[in-house]
């Protein structure tokens, strides 16, 4: 949910704060596991299985579907984004990185994994990877569109993979 805006103390407009939930979150694990045991149900009956041995197999499929995505959001944890008119800040368990908007070299946006973005900049430390997780689907696409008004002119990514 995106927070109040503050103005910056620069005067310039206030950035755009956004705090991701837990419960969306753990909406998007039980779509991943609801998706992988259908298509696994799916793929099964089509191979000529029975239907009581398939749907065993597609709950087996999705629970394990179910569990890794939520290890993965519970290993790594939400990320905060903080969009500003110079920079990009994220915020999660190993503390806040912020990329300055000049000093972006490659953005590339995919949904592998999950909703994300893998920012680098000039100063040669290793890429930013926002993951999108927990945020609503109209918030990510809020936090996706304003990444790629920010971005250099000259980047030949132009925001997407």
């Amino acid at each position: 949910m995106e927070t109040g805006s503050l103005p910056s103390p620069d005067g310039g407009a206030p950035p755009h704060r956004f705090s991701p939930r837990m419960r969306n979150a753990r909406a998007e694990t039980f779509v991943v596991g609801l998706v992988a045991a259908v298509l696994c149900y799916l793929l099964v009956t089509f191979r000529g299985m029975e239907r009581g041995e398939a749907t065993w197999i597609s709950v087996a499929v999705g629970l394990v579907a179910y569990g890794l995505y939520a290890f993965r959001i519970r290993l790594r944890g939400l990320q905060s984004v903080e969009i500003a008119d110079e920079t990009l800040s994220v915020t999660d368990r190993a503390g806040t990185r912020v990329v300055r908007w000049d000093e972006v070299v490659d953005a590339r946006h995919t949904y592998y994994g999950g909703d994300r973005w893998v920012i680098r900049s000039r100063d040669g430390r290793p890429g930013l990877n926002l993951l999108l997780d927990g945020y609503p689907p109209e918030e990510a696409a809020r936090i996706n569109r304003l990444i790629r008004e920010r971005l250099p002119e000259g980047d030949a990514s132009g925001g997407r993979a």
